[in-house]
């Protein structure tokens, strides 16, 4: 496999340090082209986990394109679902980071193109559906994030 994009999901058990595949990735069943019920193998993809899914987007497929959708993983009931949030949905890129904060995914940066990177800051909010950019140059943004502020993000 190396060397090789994949779209199979692990969990770690940190108690008994030990692995377990939670789905098997269509690179390991030989189908020469992945259905919709899964996303396609990738690489440099992001991932959050919130309220029992795993939230995923974004990456490079087999062909080095950039991935531009959504995907999120019931981790009970181990199935797939392509997601259609509304709003500044983050285009296409690898290498970002994502993280949680209270109701809300919050995604730094990636790379857009091999000399493009980016500085962007955008936020999920899980009740809305919606994605938006974050505008960095604002004094106040919504309450949510504050120029000037130690913290990324103020429950405040």
């Amino acid at each position: 496999m190396e060397g090789t994009k994949a779209n199979d999901v692990w969990q770690l058990d940190l108690t008994s340090n030990t692995w377990t595949c939670l789905d098997v990735g269509t690179h390991r069943l030989n189908l020469a082209k992945p259905d919709d019920s899964k996303p396609c193998p990738r690489v440099g993809m992001t991932a959050s986990y919130y309220g029992g899914d795993l939230y995923m987007l974004n990456g490079a497929d087999e062909d080095n394109d950039k991935c531009n959708d959504m995907w999120k993983f019931n981790v009970a009931s181990k199935t797939w679902t392509k997601t259609e949030p509304k709003g500044d949905f983050p285009v296409g890129r690898q290498g970002s980071t994502m993280g949680i904060m209270d109701d809300k995914m919050v995604m730094f940066g990636g790379i857009i193109e091999v000399t493009k990177e980016s500085d962007e800051v955008f936020v999920f909010d899980f009740v809305t559906q919606e994605w938006k950019l974050m505008d960095l140059n604002s004094d106040q943004m919504d309450g949510t994030v504050q120029r000037r502020d130690s913290r990324a993000f103020s429950n405040a």
